[in-house]
């Protein structure tokens, strides 16, 4: 079995700053995810060491009191890692953390660096958002020790390119199961394809994910 979740941001619902329409916009969004067949949703927190998602603890707070899936995000810059860590914790991230590794976030041990020191912050990254392409622009790499510290490989390509449509159609014109989001690459292989950045949910396109396995199988590895 395969299910779906969305991966959003503030960008998504008008603006960087809160707005009362931009919450209204998250609200209208989030209603219609089991409707229209999603199984959970990821939603970005912070970002480096000094920006705070000012929807991503209202995500956070609906997905609670809705019992629905949800991770939050980190966007990785190279700031102090501490620092980064200490922003999450700010942001109200929680104790498992998905990172979000491209343009901005510096090499494999930037990334390694801010994982230790979420780490030594009590927080577990539980997911990794490490698209080929990035991963390839910095030289490849060993990704083997992702698997091995308990981190799920989120990949990213996007065979119908800027197709739009539901997120089964789209994921079945990517072929599917059979996929190229589902190479292996550095040695490691991917847990979560990304596959679109195009899906239409709520009359708007979003970022979309797909995840071998079912939705409380989805809602164990946010939770880490």
């Amino acid at each position: 079995m395969t299910v779906f979740y969305p991966d959003v941001s503030n960008l998504q619902w008008g603006s960087e700053d809160l707005s009362t329409q931009g919450e209204q916009n998250l609200m209208n969004f989030l209603s219609q995810l089991r409707g229209q067949g999603l199984s959970g949703v990821a939603h970005k927190m912070s970002q480096g060491s000094d920006f705070v998602d000012p929807y991503g603890e209202i995500c956070q707070t609906w997905c609670s009191q809705n019992a629905f899936p949800f991770i939050g995000y980190h966007y990785l810059d190279t700031s102090d890692p501490t620092a980064q860590a200490a922003n999450w914790l700010a942001a109200g991230g929680g104790i498992n953390a998905m990172f979000d590794w491209e343009d901005g976030g510096g090499d494999l041990n930037n990334f390694w660096n801010v994982v230790n020191a979420f780490n030594v912050a009590g927080v577990n990254v539980a997911l990794g958002y490490m698209p080929h392409w990035y991963w390839n622009d910095q030289g490849g790499g060993d990704l083997t020790p992702i698997p091995v510290n308990g981190i799920a490989l989120v990949s990213s390509a996007y065979p119908m390119g800027d197709s739009i449509g539901p997120p089964a159609d789209l994921y079945r014109g990517c072929d599917g199961d059979s996929g190229e989001g589902w190479a292996a690459y550095g040695g490691a292989t991917p847990t979560v394809w990304q596959f679109t950045s195009s899906a239409r949910i709520s009359d708007i396109t979003v970022d979309c994910n797909a995840y071998h396995g079912t939705s409380s199988q989805l809602a164990q590895l946010f939770t880490g």
